[in-house]
């Protein structure tokens, strides 16, 4: 999962497309497969925006991603943001590297966790002027009931 969520996420990163019908009104959806499995990253806003990245197995929920942004400064550059991403770590492919820099422009992220549970966040800097934000949060669904539920649900009834 974590080759294929890399792929699809460097596709994405990299624009190539891959818009499908917005899922909800005012969203931007972008949606890639392989065989069994399928991403979908599905974002509304612009200058503030959130939205939540997943991957399916056999349409069952594997893993997913939320996140919420900002762009504070017009000088701002999603081209920039793009670079970083497309330079994201093999092993935490859940946005950039940790520091990419290039001229007077840093992209910086910090995070805990692994793929399996994660949150963190990242800028975007040109000299010491805070350009852009975001935070970002997820891990590995489970879409078994949970025992303890079920339990409840049993004295409920």
């Amino acid at each position: 999962m974590i080759d294929f969520l890399r792929r699809a996420k460097r596709l994405r990163y990299a624009d190539e497309g891959f818009a499908v019908r917005p899922s909800r009104p005012g969203s931007q959806d972008f949606q890639y497969q392989e065989g069994a499995l399928l991403y979908i990253d599905s974002r509304i806003g612009q200058r503030m925006f959130g939205g939540t990245e997943g991957v399916w197995k056999n349409l069952r929920p594997l893993w997913c991603m939320n996140y919420y942004g900002r762009i504070l400064h017009a000088n701002f550059r999603p081209g920039f943001l793009r670079e970083a991403l497309l330079r994201m770590d093999p092993a935490a492919p859940f946005r950039g590297p940790l520091l990419y820099e290039t001229g007077d422009l840093r992209y910086q992220c910090q995070y805990e966790g692994d793929l399996r549970r994660f949150h963190g966040e990242e800028q975007i800097y040109r000299g010491d002027v805070l350009l852009y934000e975001c935070r970002f949060h997820g891990g590995l669904i489970d879409d078994e009931p949970c025992r303890a539920s079920a339990i409840q649900m049993e004295k409920d009834s």
